[in-house]
């Protein structure tokens, strides 16, 4: 294995805690959109009625 593989390896599981989870965040996001064409709303249904 080439060295640059290694450092990229070993970068991804150095990543910061925080940057992984806001990418699986943005990629939840992404995969909710492709499965039901949609945005995700985050505001609770009962926050809706007024």
């Amino acid at each position: 294995m080439s060295k640059t593989v290694i450092r990229f390896f070993r970068d991804l599981i150095g990543m910061k805690k925080e940057k992984q989870s806001a990418l699986r965040r943005e990629h939840n996001d992404t995969l909710y959109v492709l499965r039901h064409g949609r945005a995700p709303v985050f505001t609770h249904p009962d926050d809706l009625t007024e």
